[in-house]
C-alpha cells in the first residue's frame, strides 16, 4: 500500500488560507448582518405611519445605524429615530435629518 504525504509548500499555502478565510470571516459576516439590519430599518421606517412618507438614507456599521433625510415637522425627526432604535440588533442610532417644512 503506498501513502502519499502532503508537502511542506502546499501545507504552508492550506494554513495561509485557513488563517485568511478566518481573519475576513468576521467582516464578511458584519457586512451580511449590517446589510440585514439596514434592509430591517427601511421596512420599520416605510411602515410608519408617520414617517412612512419621508425618503432616507440609512447606512449601518456594526449595528451603529446612520440616518439621513428631510421632514417636513418638527416631530417626525425624533419619530424616525425612534422606529429606528425599537429594531432590534440596533445598537445605536446617529441622526443627520432636517427638518425642512413646506
Amino acid at each position: 500500500m503506498r501513502t502519499r504525504r502532503l508537502s511542506p509548500v502546499v501545507v504552508g499555502a492550506l494554513v495561509m488560507l485557513l488563517l485568511v478565510a478566518v481573519s475576513c470571516g468576521g467582516s464578511i459576516r458584519d457586512s451580511i448582518g449590517d446589510g440585514t439590519l439596514t434592509a430591517r430599518v427601511m421596512t420599520a421606517l416605510v411602515n410608519d405611519p408617520e414617517v412612512g412618507r419621508y425618503r432616507f438614507e440609512v447606512e449601518t456599521y456594526r449595528g451603529v445605524v446612520m440616518i439621513s433625510g428631510e421632514v417636513s415637522t418638527a416631530d417626525a425627526a425624533p419619530r424616525a429615530v425612534a422606529v429606528v432604535r425599537n429594531v432590534e440588533e440596533v445598537r445605536d442610532v446617529r441622526s443627520t435629518i432636517r427638518v425642512t417644512p413646506q
